[in-house]
């Protein structure tokens, strides 16, 4: 049975991922902010059910527009939050760890090594802590699955004896790397593995050996394994970010990006932009590429939460230097996140502006990019064709009055099919006019 606390931990872990970030997004609407979107229908929408009733305000006190701030991936926890996770012990002394002394991305992982998902996350955690060796720190702690995995609880305990030797890491990565060839032997053939290795490792194999079933090793793995299943993890590897369960991808792709995240929200937006249009004016935009200039016309009086907050940034110069992050044949681009990865966005977030007068009806529609209703950032997108399924669902702000060929031009680009793509084409600037 779980407890009230499992239950708990299970709810945030579903709140974490909506916070998080996810790689795969495998539908083909417009994503932008980290949650995947669901396919849209293409039976269309009654917008009168949608539109709002009266006028809704666009200046709070003030003199900002109305918006919500975010808090970035790693958002400040409540009290409650905190209570649910105070389960999950804090890093210490008695903690195996490597990496930076300093990490921006602490990753504790709960794992035992016969598991062969265990063996596959260890490589992705080798490729990031090369690959970022002065923002990552990998924690680990034991969680054997002994009812399924007879040899787990040994294997750890030889990690701990080799650790009294000082090679307590040296040791992880050779049962990681050679778990193919020792899950398959008896314990008793295991046990003499684990002697040959310990002495090709240049330890001193009779302590080790001695030490192997030392009994405080023992119930220090076994007491490690007793607190994972109190909280009530249900599997291995269960990871932590920063803290908090993260059951998304894991992936290299997915934690890079994480890192990149990390690190450009240092520089987030903590209050909602001043009101910087009149929406009695009309305001074009051009957006310079590295493949040539797309000019926009921009719908101030029929978005202007939208064009304000789109006009505030571009003369911000946040857009300068962003790249077009997906880009999908027939379908649309989308660009407009500064860490490149698709999953962020300006520290804000404001509802949608749903207008029967706009629809996705042709070619070089200008919209917003989402992550759920009212959640538009800074992330947008032009179309390449009519997408009657968008409808009513994203906030349309302009159209492309000249340069379809420059946007025709910018290079395809598909992440959730791959990844480890190059980086996108280029954003120079964005100019904005008013007339």
């Amino acid at each position: 049975m779980f407890s009230k606390k499992n239950i708990l931990i299970a709810v945030l872990v579903s709140m974490m991922l909506l916070a998080g970030c996810n790689s795969k997004v495998t539908s083909t609407a417009p994503a932008g902010g980290g949650e995947e979107t669901p396919v849209l229908s293409r039976t269309g929408v009654n917008l009168e059910n949608i539109l709002p009733t009266e006028p809704l305000p666009l200046v709070d006190d003030s003199g900002k527009m109305v918006c919500e701030v975010s808090a970035g991936l790693f958002p400040e926890l409540t009290a409650e939050q905190e209570e649910i996770l105070a389960v999950f012990a804090p890093i210490s002394e008695a903690d195996w760890s490597k990496g930076s002394n300093d990490p921006i991305l602490t990753i504790v992982e709960y794992s035992e090594f016969q598991c062969p998902y265990c063996a596959a996350f260890n490589d992705t955690l080798d490729e990031l802590l090369e690959a970022y060796p002065e923002d990552v720190q990998v924690v680990f702690r034991h969680f054997t699955l002994n009812s399924i995995h007879d040899k787990a609880q040994l294997a750890s305990q030889a990690a701990e004896a080799a650790g009294l030797q000082g090679m307590f890491w040296e040791m992880y990565d050779v049962l990681f790397q050679e778990g193919p060839n020792w899950s398959v032997m008896s314990v008793e053939d295991f046990t003499g593995w684990l002697e040959e290795k310990a002495d090709e490792m240049g330890l001193d194999a009779s302590q080790f050996m001695e030490d192997l079933n030392n009994e405080e090793i023992i119930m220090k793995v076994e007491e490690a394994t007793a607190t994972a299943m109190n909280i009530g993890l249900g599997g291995v590897p269960f990871v932590l970010l920063n803290g908090r369960p993260w059951e998304s991808s894991r992936d290299f792709a997915t934690l890079s990006a994480i890192i990149k995240i990390i690190k450009y929200e240092e520089n987030l937006y903590t209050e909602c932009p001043p009101w910087v249009i009149d929406t009695e004016k009309s305001y074009t935009a051009i957006i310079e590429t590295e493949k040539g200039d797309i000019e926009l016309e921009l719908y101030a009086d029929k978005a202007p939460l939208t064009v304000n907050s789109f006009v505030f940034l571009a003369q911000e110069g946040y857009f300068d230097g962003v790249t077009f992050h997906r880009v999908i044949k027939d379908f649309m681009a989308q660009t407009g996140d500064p860490s490149g990865t698709g999953m962020s966005g300006p520290g804000y977030w404001f509802r949608n502006e749903i207008n029967s007068d706009l629809i996705f009806d042709s070619a070089g529609v200008l919209a917003m990019a989402n992550s759920g209703h009212d959640t538009n950032g800074s992330q947008f997108f032009v179309t390449y064709e009519e997408q009657p399924a968008l409808d009513g669902n994203y906030t349309i702000f302009g159209k492309v009055i000249s340069g379809m060929d420059v946007l025709e031009s910018i290079t395809l680009r598909d992440p959730s099919q791959d990844p480890n793509l190059p980086d996108g084409d280029m954003i120079i600037k964005i100019t904005i006019e008013e007339k």
